[in-house]
C-alpha cells in the first residue's frame, strides 16, 4: 500500500515536472517572439524617424543640394574705379588673397573676369545706372583660376553732393545653381537620342535667324535630310540614325543649326547660304558616309530637298514644310 502511494507521488511529480518544463518552454517562445516583434517595431519607428528627417530637410530645401549655395556671405567693397576698398575674410579664403594681396587693387582681373570692353563690366555699369545693377551676376575668378558664378547685391555710396564715390557688394556663390540651370537648358533643346536639336528648339532657333535674314537682307536656307538604309527590308538602327546625325554635325558650319525634325528626318538652318550652294554641302556628307559604310558595312543613304527664304511672308515653319513636302515625294 505505501509502495503503491510513493509510487503515485512520484508520478505526479514527474506530471507536475513535465508540465512546468513545456510551460518554461512555451512561455520563453512567447517571450523571444515578443522581443522579435518589438526589435521588428523599434526598427520600423527608426526608419519612420529617419523619413521624417528626410522629408522635413527637403521641406527645407525642395530643391536639392544642387541648388544649395553658400550661406556665408562674401562682401566686397570697392571705389568708382574699381579699386577694392575692403574685403571679409570668407571672401579672401575663397579666393586665395591675403587682405595685403587684394587691397588696392582693382576688383576687374582679381575678383571679377575681366570683360573684352570696361563698358562691359558690372562696376562700370553699375556706377552708370545703379538703379539697374542693385542685384547683378557676374563670373568671379579665384587666384588660382578657378570661375564662380556669384551674386551680387549692390548698394551704392554717394558722397554730400550725390555723386557716387564707392559701393559696396554681398554676394553668394550660385556656382550649383547656374550649372543646373545650363544642363537644364542643354537637355530641354537636346534630342536624346541622336544628340543634335530638337524640333522645338530647332524651330525656335530658325525662326529667330530667319528675322535676322529679313532686317538684314540676307540669304537663309533650309535643308531637309532623310536617313534610309539602301536595305529597304529593315529601318535604320539607334546606333546608325546616331551615326548620320553626327555625320551630318560634321559638314556643318559653327553657324549652321542641325535638328531631329521626325524619326529619320533632320532639318538643317543655313544662314547666309543659298539653296545653290547646298549640292556641295551634300557632296561633303555623302563622301563621309561611304566612308562610314565601309568602315561598319553598313548601307544608309539619304534624300534631301533645300528651300531658301525668298518672301517677306516666309515664316520658319512654312520654309520647313516646303522642304519637308518635297523630300517625301522623292524616291529612294
Amino acid at each position: 500500500m505505501l509502495m503503491t502511494i510513493n509510487f503515485s507521488l512520484i508520478l505526479f511529480l514527474i506530471v507536475i515536472a513535465i508540465l512546468f518544463v513545456i510551460t518554461s518552454l512555451f512561455l520563453a517562445i512567447k517571450i523571444n517572439h515578443m522581443r522579435y516583434k518589438m526589435s521588428i517595431l523599434l526598427e520600423e519607428k527608426a526608419k519612420a524617424i529617419e523619413e521624417a528627417d528626410h522629408y522635413a530637410a527637403l521641406a527645407k530645401n525642395p530643391l536639392g543640394p544642387l541648388f544649395t549655395q553658400d550661406t556665408e556671405p562674401l562682401i566686397l567693397s570697392f571705389n568708382v574705379k574699381g579699386k577694392i576698398i575692403n574685403a571679409n575674410d570668407r571672401l579672401l579664403h575663397k579666393f586665395g588673397y591675403t587682405k595685403a594681396q587684394l587691397i588696392g587693387k582693382n576688383a576687374i582681373g582679381t575678383i571679377l573676369l575681366k570683360p573684352n570692353k570696361e563698358t562691359d563690366s558690372m562696376i562700370y555699369r553699375l556706377f552708370k545706372n545703379p538703379d539697374l545693377f542693385i542685384d547683378a551676376e557676374t563670373e568671379a575668378i579665384t587666384k588660382s583660376g578657378e570661375t564662380h558664378w556669384i551674386s551680387w547685391t549692390n548698394k551704392v555710396i554717394y558722397n554730400s553732393k550725390g555723386k557716387p564715390i564707392a559701393a559696396d557688394a554681398v554676394g553668394f556663390d550660385i556656382t550649383k545653381r547656374k550649372e543646373m540651370e545650363a544642363e537644364l537648358q542643354y537637355l530641354s533643346s537636346i534630342d536624346p537620342q541622336t544628340h543634335v536639336m530638337n524640333r522645338p528648339a530647332l524651330l525656335e532657333t530658325g525662326a529667330t535667324e530667319l528675322k535676322r535674314a529679313k532686317r538684314y537682307g540676307r540669304a537663309l536656307s533650309v535643308v531637309i535630310f532623310k536617313f534610309f538604309n539602301k536595305n529597304a527590308h529593315r529601318s535604320l538602327t539607334d546606333e546608325e540614325l546616331r551615326a548620320a546625325a553626327q555625320l551630318a554635325r560634321t559638314v556643318v558650319r559653327s553657324v549652321d543649326y542641325l535638328g531631329r525634325i521626325g524619326d529619320v528626318e533632320f532639318a538643317l538652318i543655313l544662314p547666309e547660304t543659298t539653296a545653290q550652294n547646298v549640292p556641295f554641302l551634300i557632296q561633303r556628307l555623302s563622301q563621309h558616309m561611304d566612308e562610314y559604310n565601309k568602315k561598319t558595312h553598313n548601307d544608309i543613304a539619304l534624300t534631301y530637298a533645300a528651300v531658301s527664304f525668298k518672301k517677306k511672308s516666309d515664316t520658319i515653319d512654312s520654309l520647313i514644310s516646303q522642304a519637308w513636302r518635297k523630300v517625301s515625294v522623292k524616291k529612294k
